[in-house]
């Protein structure tokens, strides 16, 4: 006969052994234990299943934090995970802990009880996609029906839910990504501006930007966000642009804004139509993509005016956000006023090739090998960071006449202004 009961300290290298069964690999038994590190016993329910004396099935149920407003968050309930071993899979040990972790979850008073699985088996217990409650999912690596909410007090919890550092460290946030987490690549690199900047930081210049401090950087971000927002809202550019507060009032304006961007930005798959300023493409991609360079670019700003270590520049993003400023930025943006002489730069770096030609009144950007009168090569994030003028020459390794790449440099500045 099964018994599902509370786990004693005796219990824990047995739910080792289950939760590593039932997932393979060490990856979800270390978020169980950092589960348990980050959260007073209390605060969780933690279950095992036992059959003849052998513990054959366990779930844990912790706290994470519910963003109901920018800067306002409180907790949500969480069931991750839930695992039985495989020999005793099939014979109802889940859906047994599954029903006893909700009736202890309900008896606590919990509202509701939130998920990432399958919803043909979560449904059988009430589950429903937590999006219908108005609850948005921690991650878009989640797919949207996978993450579920049980109601069990009403009114049903509203805003975001967030996962904790023990989902990310433990690489336990929803299913493998094809690509880069746009949407989480953004919210990284704001929450890394939002973390830096107290009240004692406005005032700091901003090496990249002449004439702007952190204040003033916030306030641009804060415009670019509320005019994205908009542009999506309305399907097209707006007449106008926000006005920015006051540096008493940038921090919150800047967390509000970003927040709502990427609200805006979830509202559907990557390749949904959406009015942008690409030639060729007018997806909500596009903004996703061009959001995360433009946080992430000036996410590198404030690290530089406060001196502290810049945001890590994922492979992925760098080698996009290469492609975004010599075709786009470089390619459009400066008309027929080029005034190059018609010298070829080659960039190289990731596996990846670009050729540029500096003519009197356009700029060719292709992949093509040809001979150019220099050549660069860097590791993506230093050359991501020298073509957005973040980082300095020394990063580069120049082959040929370093003139060229003054050039190049220089015509950079001039599309970007």
């Amino acid at each position: 006969m099964t018994v599902v009961r509370a786990v004693t300290a005796a219990d824990l290298p047995a739910v080792d052994a289950v939760v590593g069964a039932a997932f393979g690999g060490e990856q979800v038994p270390r978020l169980v234990h950092a589960l348990r590190a980050a959260t007073a016993r209390p605060e969780r329910i933690e279950l095992v299943a036992e059959d003849a004396g052998e513990v054959v099935g366990h779930v844990l149920v912790a706290p994470i934090p519910l963003q109901t407003a920018p800067g306002v968050t409180t907790s949500l309930a969480c069931l991750s995970p839930l695992g039985v071993r495989p020999d005793a899979s099939g014979r109802g040990i889940g859906s047994a802990l599954v029903r006893a972790a909700l009736a202890e979850a309900e008896r606590r008073g919990e509202r509701a009880v939130v998920l990432e699985g399958d919803p043909a088996y979560y449904q059988r217990f009430g589950f429903v996609p937590a999006s219908r409650h108005g609850l948005r999912r921690p991650s878009e690596r989640t797919p949207e029906l996978a993450f579920q909410m049980r109601v069990l007090h009403d009114p049903p919890p509203r805003g975001r839910a967030l996962y904790p550092a023990a989902f990310w460290d433990a690489d336990a946030v929803g299913l493998p990504f094809d690509g880069v987490p746009w949407l989480d690549e953004l919210e990284r690199a704001c929450r890394f501006v939002e973390g830096a900047v107290g009240r004692d930081v406005l005032a700091l210049p901003v090496p990249a930007c002449p004439g702007w401090d952190v204040g003033e950087l916030l306030r641009h971000l804060g415009v670019v966000q509320r005019t994205v927002t908009t542009w999506l809202g309305a399907g097209r550019r707006p007449r106008s642009t926000p006005s920015a507060p006051r540096d008493g009032d940038v921090r919150a304006w800047f967390a509000e804004g970003w927040r709502g961007l990427q609200e805006a930005l979830d509202a559907g798959p990557p390749d949904s139509p959406a009015a942008t300023w690409c030639p060729w493409d007018a997806t909500l991609g596009f903004w996703r993509r061009r959001q995360v360079h433009e946080h992430l670019v000036h996410a590198i700003d404030v690290a530089q005016a406060l001196g502290v270590a810049e945001p890590q520049v994922l492979d992925g993003v760098a080698l996009d956000g290469l492609d975004e400023v010599l075709r786009l930025w470089l390619g459009t943006q400066l008309g027929q006023a080029v005034g190059g002489r018609g010298d070829v730069v080659r960039l190289g770096t990731g596996g990846r090739w670009w050729t540029v030609g500096l003519h009197a009144q356009l700029v060719e950007v292709h992949d093509r090998p040809v001979e150019p009168e220099a050549l660069v090569r860097a590791d993506p994030a230093h050359l991501y960071r020298w073509l957005w003028g973040r980082a300095p020459d020394a990063l580069l390794d120049v082959e040929g006449d370093p003139a060229v790449v003054a050039e190049l440099r220089g015509l950079l500045s001039r599309a970007m202004a």
